[in-house]
């Protein structure tokens, strides 16, 4: 009866570590996507603000 109860429980520990490392990779797969778009985004933002900085320090002509 012990060992049943034993080899139950060590299934169901390695049924749990395989949710618990599925729920890890996507976790870790949803961070990299998230820091892949940041860096997009940070990337743009940095253009942008170059851009500008070129279009101010440009010399004006008044007529």
């Amino acid at each position: 009866m012990l060992l049943l109860k034993v080899l139950i429980d060590s299934h169901s520990a390695s049924t749990n570590l395989i949710y618990l490392f599925v729920a890890f990779a996507i976790t870790w797969i949803i961070f990299f996507i998230y820091a892949f778009f940041v860096s997009k985004r940070r990337q743009e933002v940095r253009d942008e603000i170059t851009e500008l900085h070129e279009t101010i320090t440009r010399p004006q002509n008044d007529v």
